[in-house]
């Protein structure tokens, strides 16, 4: 009989654990009290948003762009922090082993020994994650990791419990009474003590007190449930060791409500069986039964039912215990069977229940995290309770999470990519219409002529001055001297050549001649000076046409590309090619993590429809044994009109209560 199994079960060998956390403590004196890098404070804020992987993300972007400057050795803490909040024990260790080989300060040096050390005891290796818990300075990390210094005793606790490491001191186990810490650490000395049930039986009275006097609601509720749980150990001891009044007396004290509500109550059920207590045995049951058989070990109560029946000494009412268990199991069955046939990620994930308003999804943001990152969540079904105990799901659940928050950043950032086809279609638009209107004004203003011209003036004059030609160099006074002088030759000319003005002629034209002879003299004197001052042009022209071929050239090239928007439009391009591969690799990726978690609910569901299977085998056993048990009965009585109402009120009375058996399957079916 598969219930009766749990008589011989032992205590459970995994030990129970606080959850610790996995992010490092920054509150010591010496760390700085704002963030003097922006990159760095970006990430602080993303981490105490909770959103972790983009705090992780931007470190790793700073770590790119140059690191982060101002911080010391504390952005590497926080990312080691991050990378064991994700379960990656290897690189947090490389990132704290790097800490540790750089010079860093001694509150920091504490803190990186300190997780150093508590990966290694994730990893399973004891002997070196003692070491490295021993190299933490006490007395600083009293003085400024006092959360953090609980959880160090503990860990060092577990090692000594572990007994993998004879060198742990005793004084490991010494913690400060009244703490959780310490009350997780006495329940996981009590269960490998040889005194494990008087100890066990002192820190569920412990237990009651520090719950009583507990200021905080959620600490309570801890404390209760390990008050609970301890109860539950201590009552499935006493199963063992045979002593039934003892298990009843502390499996009787197990909260209703509580978090080992349903298992205490089968178990004491088990316990008022062997003491004698039929009636608070079929009422525990008839209890578990009213309730929703929310965890698959429940599914042993139907059978449980018809047996403690048997039991008490009434086949009738155990026959269709049997009865209504066979029907209940054979339903359950049928309907785990369904459940693997049509198994998929949608219909798992809509058996699960990630928030109290059901409107966040996986990879929501929304979701809330643990400090390993594991996901708060909760089974609408009860086939999938089970599996949310289980580690292996739980890593497979929070990695098919972050994988579907890595599909909706690469989402987002493929829109981000879209938004720059619009942005580059108007610039490239713009530019047309620019480019139109420059062209235009270019061949306004013939520029192409300028050159022309420039070259021109610099071969006459460079002409000019190889020849010595004053006349070329001439300035404006000199120039409208010449035209005078042609003035007045052009006058001389035209006087009659007669006596009368003869002598009038004669003067004029000596004057003409002293004239003419002080302009030569004049232009002789001042061509170096008026060759300087076109040379001095000339200079200026050329700087000015240089900077202008330069100018122009400088828009002929941009007239003829972008480079700007060209490589913003490479970058573009690349962008995608890389989003392409990253969203390719993601893919399989999440291909792999769905099928690694649908297998372990496949696991399960076969599990449990295996285990089904055996129990409607013996239920209908069962049924058998006693329908010939009871026909034998029938068969050997007298046939007398008494005995026949008697069959009759039997008869009348067995429907009646098969009906409410039947009633209470019922409602525990699914």
């Amino acid at each position: 009989m598969r219930f009766m199994a749990s008589l011989q079960k032992g205590l459970a060998s995994g030990a129970l654990c606080l959850m610790l956390g996995a992010l490092p403590c920054l509150s010591h004196a010496e760390s700085p009290t704002r963030a003097l890098d922006r990159h760095y404070g970006e990430a602080l804020y993303h981490y105490h948003q909770g959103a972790l992987f983009d705090a992780l993300t931007l470190l790793e972007v700073a770590k790119v762009r140059g690191g982060v400057a101002g911080h010391g050795d504390h952005p590497l803490l926080v990312e080691g922090g991050l990378l064991l909040a994700y379960g990656l024990h290897r690189e947090a260790k490389a990132r704290f082993e790097q800490a540790l080989v750089d010079q860093i300060e001694p509150a920091s040096r504490n803190q990186a020994w300190f997780y150093l050390g508590k990966v290694l005891y994730l990893e399973g290796d004891f002997t070196a994650a003692n070491e490295a818990l021993e190299k933490v300075d006490t007395e600083l990390f009293t003085r400024h990791e006092r959360a953090l210094l609980k959880e160090w005793h503990y860990l060092r606790a577990q090692i000594a419990l572990s007994k993998q490491q004879t060198s742990v001191q005793p004084e490991a186990l010494k913690q400060e009474w009244g703490d959780l810490y310490w009350a997780y650490t006495a329940y996981n000395q009590a269960l490998q003590s040889t005194q494990a049930d008087s100890r066990l039986q002192a820190l569920s009275e412990q237990l009651t007190v520090i719950a009583t006097y507990a200021r905080d609601e959620a600490y309570q509720q801890e404390a209760q449930a390990l008050r609970d749980r301890t109860l539950l150990s201590l009552g499935q001891l006493h199963l063992q060791q045979g002593a039934y009044e003892a298990a009843y007396s502390a499996l009787k004290r197990v909260r209703r409500d509580g978090l080992f509500a349903e298992e205490g109550l089968f178990q004491f059920a088990v316990a008022a069986s062997h003491t004698g207590r039929p009636e608070q045995a079929l009422a525990a049951l008839k209890l578990l039964q009213s309730r929703e058989l929310f965890t698959p070990w429940l599914q042993q109560v139907p059978y449980a039912l018809g047996y403690l029946y048997e039991q008490m000494g009434e086949p009738a009412l155990a026959y269709e215990a049997y009865r209504a268990a066979s029907s209940h199991y054979r339903i359950h069955q049928k309907q785990l069977g369904l459940k693997k046939a049509n198994l998929s990620e949608q219909k798992l994930l809509a058996a699960l229940s990630f928030s109290d308003e059901g409107k966040a999804g996986i990879g929501s943001e929304l979701l809330e995290t643990d400090a390993y990152g594991r996901l708060k969540v909760s089974p609408e079904q009860y086939d999938y309770a089970a599996l949310l105990a289980d580690e292996r799901f739980q890593i497979a659940l929070r990695d098919l999470h972050e994988l579907y928050k890595l599909q909706h950043s690469l989402d987002n950032w493929a829109r981000q990519l879209d938004s720059f086809d619009t942005m580059l279609a108007t610039r490239r638009a713009q530019r047309a219409i620019k480019i139109q209107a420059t062209e235009a004004e270019l061949d306004r203003l013939q520029v192409s002529k300028w050159e022309a011209q420039r070259a021109a003036y610099e071969k006459a004059i460079n002409q000019a001055v190889e020849q010595d030609d004053w006349a070329f160099f001439m300035n404006e006074d000199q120039m409208e001297m010449v035209e005078t002088l042609e003035a007045v030759k052009a006058n001389l000319a035209l006087l009659p050549d007669d006596e009368d003005y003869a002598e009038l002629k004669a003067e004029f034209a000596e004057k003409l001649r002293r004239a003419q002879g002080y302009f030569d003299w004049w232009l002789a004197d001042s061509f170096g000076v008026n060759r300087w001052e076109a040379q001095k042009q000339l200079v200026g022209l050329n700087r000015a046409m240089d900077e202008f071929t330069e100018r122009n050239a400088i828009l002929e090239e941009l007239l003829a590309g972008d480079v700007a928007l060209d490589a913003l439009e490479q970058r573009v391009s690349s962008g995608r090619e890389r989003l392409a591969i990253l969203r390719e690799q993601l893919a399989l990726t999440l291909v792999d993590a769905r099928n690694q978690l649908l297998a372990l609910v496949q696991a399960e569901l076969t599990r449990q429809e295996n285990e089904t299977a055996d129990y409607l085998r013996a239920s209908r056993e069962a049924q058998a044994r006693l329908a010939d048990q009871l026909l034998l009965q029938q068969s050997a009585q007298p046939q007398s009109k008494e005995t026949d109402s008697d069959a009759g009120a039997v008869s009348q009375e067995a429907p009646a209560e098969e009906s409410n058996v039947q009633q209470d399957a019922g409602e525990v079916a699914p």
